[in-house]
């Protein structure tokens, strides 16, 4: 069972990303965007703690034996037993999830989805790749081998960009095909460090990337859990670093779900390279790594290894997957 939620930002969001900021090189952040589960599930968790007035640092202490809370969220530092789903974008009550990395378009088409002005941009043609049926072609070990053949020129993979969700489960050839720059602006924002006496530390700027979601877009994701995670229908989410906040609320939305496993599954979100064989891989893009911050031990977690969202796989391993509709 899965419940829906849609994000309003107050103001910007904040998603800062692995690389790290040396002085005296440089003093800028890149940034991640959509946030990763990890991200959201922290904000939930925090979200659980302070509307069932627990404070957060009996949380995290080791003598902390709430059973209720703890079978909500988890204990503090462990992973939490609920799943995060998403996130994916709303736009004008719209919904765009992931473009698949198995669909393709013509490499002269993917300018149309480059334009500035989004209400210029124009359809593309869509290619989906399908398994090789050849006596001529052998794969090597588990792995099938999927092929998308055009017109003419040379293929680009439609991964990286989002797509509506009712063109996903259509049988449209010509679809819209949106970047993620639809979505949201960058803002540069210039702050100080502080020293633990709260003054500022002499030389210390830094430049942070912060997100502006674009007028009438919100942020959606799913709570998948099977037991009650307390978690409030509505309210403030504090999501990101720099204390920023956003009003969320439940929604009804409806994914086409089955459990059929013949077929092709897509990740709404990065999927972790070590849950999945490789051989269970059909399409992916650059792999991501993630870091994050452990607020338990308030140190920085290792670095892992993600496939990006819109990567296909031949096993559904998780709730972030969904099956792609076949030809």
């Amino acid at each position: 069972m899965k419940t829906w939620y849609k994000i309003r930002p107050v103001d910007t969001f904040f998603f800062k990303g692995s690389t790290p900021m040396v002085m005296g090189e440089n003093h800028t952040s890149q940034f991640i965007f959509p946030p990763h589960t990890a991200t959201l599930a922290g904000a939930v968790r925090t979200a659980v703690l302070k509307q069932q007035q627990i404070d957060f640092k009996d949380y995290v202490s080791d003598s902390f034996d709430n059973s209720k809370i703890i079978s909500a969220i988890g204990k503090a530092g462990a992973q939490p037993p609920f799943e995060i789903i998403g996130p994916f974008f709303s736009k004008n009550d719209q919904v765009f999830i992931p473009a698949p990395y198995n669909w393709y378009m013509e490499k002269n088409d993917a300018s149309k989805i480059k334009k500035d002005d989004a209400l210029k941009r124009e359809p593309v043609l869509i290619y989906k790749a399908k398994p090789v049926e050849s006596s001529y072609i052998k794969t090597s070990g588990k792995n099938s081998l999927y092929i998308a053949k055009g017109r003419d020129g040379e293929l680009s993979s439609l991964g990286g960009n989002w797509i509506n969700i009712d063109d996903f489960y259509s049988d449209n050839k010509l679809i819209m095909v949106r970047p993620l720059t639809d979505f949201y602006k960058s803002e540069s924002r210039t702050g100080i460090a502080l020293e633990s006496n709260r003054k500022v530390r002499e030389s210390h700027l830094y430049t942070f990337n912060h997100v502006r979601l674009n007028p009438d877009v919100e942020l959606l994701f799913g709570i998948s859990h099977e037991s009650q995670i307390l978690f409030a229908k509505k309210g403030i989410l504090q999501l990101g670093g720099e204390q920023r906040l956003g009003h969320y609320k439940t929604i009804d939305l409806n994914f086409h779900e089955t459990d059929d496993q013949n077929g092709l599954f897509m990740t709404l979100s990065a999927a972790p390279c070590k849950e999945f064989d490789t051989t269970e891989l059909a399409a992916t893009g650059k792999i991501q790594y993630i870091g994050g911050w452990d607020m338990k031990k308030r140190f920085h977690k290792p670095s892992c290894a993600f496939y990006p969202a819109g990567s296909v796989f031949t096993k559904k391993n998780n709730e972030n997957q969904i099956l792609i509709k076949g030809e």
